[in-house]
């Protein structure tokens, strides 16, 4: 996915980041693919800040 999701409405934005969330997990399993492993705020915090 590119470009995210974005918006002023915090609700609205978490809404649709969980639905964009949602998508990309039913293509993974229609794809046979397995889900990447999850990634801990410890190691990307250097990111964020």
């Amino acid at each position: 996915m590119y470009g995210g999701c974005h918006g002023d409405n915090e609700v609205k934005v978490f809404k649709q980041l969980c639905k964009i969330v949602d998508e990309w997990i039913e293509i993974y399993k229609r794809d046979n693919l397995e889900l990447p492993n999850p990634v801990s705020l410890k190691k990307i915090h250097h990111i964020a800040a």
